[in-house]
């Protein structure tokens, strides 16, 4: 048999700012105006694999918005550095001497 929850009725009170009601558990967790008054940005996560071999293990590095954005710039950037640039005509790689046999 499935037990379900009822869900309970918060108890609410009127955020400082707006006006509009929040949970008073809000206030409690230290919290001192509503969600939608809220000046803290949104956390974001990024999987990190961390260990070698048999002994590894994936980690969520959680970090600001600003840190984040951060983080995709420098990603960018580097996968820029790897990727060679299609634009530029060169199709050799490694390390070879163009010998001009027209002369």
């Amino acid at each position: 048999m499935y037990q379900t929850k009822t869900m309970e009725k918060l108890e609410m009170t009127a955020c400082p700012k707006c006006g509009n009601p929040m949970p008073v558990k809000r206030r409690e967790l230290g919290f001192h105006v509503c969600v939608n008054c809220s000046t803290v940005s949104a956390k974001r996560g990024v999987p990190v694999m961390r260990g070698t071999g048999d002994h590894t293990w994936v980690d969520l590095e959680v970090m600001t918005q600003e840190q984040f954005e951060r983080y995709e710039e420098m990603e960018n950037k580097t996968k820029t550095e790897i990727t060679p640039n299609k634009t530029e005509g060169r199709n050799l790689q490694g390390p070879f001497t163009i010998v001009n046999t027209d002369k």
